[in-house]
C-alpha cells in the first residue's frame, strides 16, 4: 500500500493561495513524483513548481475533497487561474482502501479528460492507500 501525508507551506509566489497543503506519497512530494518541478532558471525564479496543493481548509478534514468519489483535483496551477491546468485522479473509496486511478494533468480550459490530450509530465496509473491511514493523513501534519 502507498502512504499519504501532507505538509502545510506558505506560497508567497502564488497569486492563488497564501498557504497550501502539499501532498506527499511514500515520502515523496507529489510534484516531484510527477516530475513537475522546474529546473530551468526562467520558470524557477517565479514558480519553483508547476503545480501547488489546495488551501488546507479545502484539502484537509473536515473537507471531504480528497475522499472523492470520482474525478478529483489533486494539484492546481500556481498561476491563479481556476481554468488553468490541474492534476486530477479518479478517486474511489471502499471500507478498506482509497485508490487514486488515472493520475494525470488536464491541459488548460479542458476540465475533463480528452483522448490524446497532451501530458505535461509523468502520468501515474494508480496509487492505493489504506483507508484508515489515509483518513489520518487528511487530519493534517502531526506536531514534530
Amino acid at each position: 500500500m502507498d502512504r499519504l501525508h501532507f505538509e502545510i507551506e506558505d506560497t508567497p509566489e502564488s497569486p492563488m493561495a497564501r498557504r497550501q497543503a502539499v501532498p506527499y506519497v511514500n515520502g515523496v512530494r507529489l510534484t516531484v513524483l510527477l516530475d513537475a518541478v522546474f529546473t530551468d532558471d526562467e520558470h524557477h525564479d517565479q514558480y519553483p513548481e508547476w503545480k501547488i496543493g489546495l488551501e488546507p481548509e479545502n484539502a484537509l478534514l473536515p473537507s471531504r475533497h480528497y475522499l472523492g468519489p470520482g474525478r478529483t483535483v489533486l494539484l492546481r496551477c500556481n498561476c491563479g487561474d481556476a481554468g488553468c491546468s490541474q492534476v486530477v485522479a479518479d478517486i474511489s473509496v471502499d471500507a478498506r482502501e482509497v485508490v487514486w486511478a488515472n493520475v494525470e494533468c488536464i491541459p488548460p480550459y479542458v476540465g475533463s479528460k480528452v483522448p490524446d490530450a497532451p501530458h505535461y509530465f509523468r502520468r501515474l496509473d494508480s496509487l492505493r492507500f489504506d483507508r484508515a491511514e489515509y483518513e489520518l493523513a487528511l487530519q493534517g501534519p502531526r506536531p514534530r
